[in-house]
């Protein structure tokens, strides 16, 4: 499975400086992947909690595309975070 890492995040944490230039190129040459940032329901601002009884159950208000059933992990292209974090 492949390790998604920040290679900038990296190079500060082992002091890579300008003068390690082999070492810069290994990194700035990695092969690198299409990744997109994902919200998770339990961390969306949509997600709005009803009960059936004592069962919580998710419900997605976004107009339309109302979802029932969400799970805690279950994400969407349309989360947005409450905190406003991407």
């Amino acid at each position: 499975m492949p390790r998604y890492i920040d290679a900038d995040a990296l190079e500060d944490q082992l002091g890579i400086e300008d003068e390690d230039i082999d070492f810069k190129h290994i990194l700035d040459n990695a092969p690198t992947v299409s990744t997109v940032p994902v919200v998770r329901c339990k961390d969306c601002k949509h997600l709005e909690t009803l009960y059936a009884g004592d069962t919580a159950i998710g419900h997605c208000d976004l107009g339309e595309r109302e979802t029932f059933g969400c799970e805690p992990d279950d994400y969407c292209s349309y989360g947005e975070r409450k905190d406003g974090e991407k």
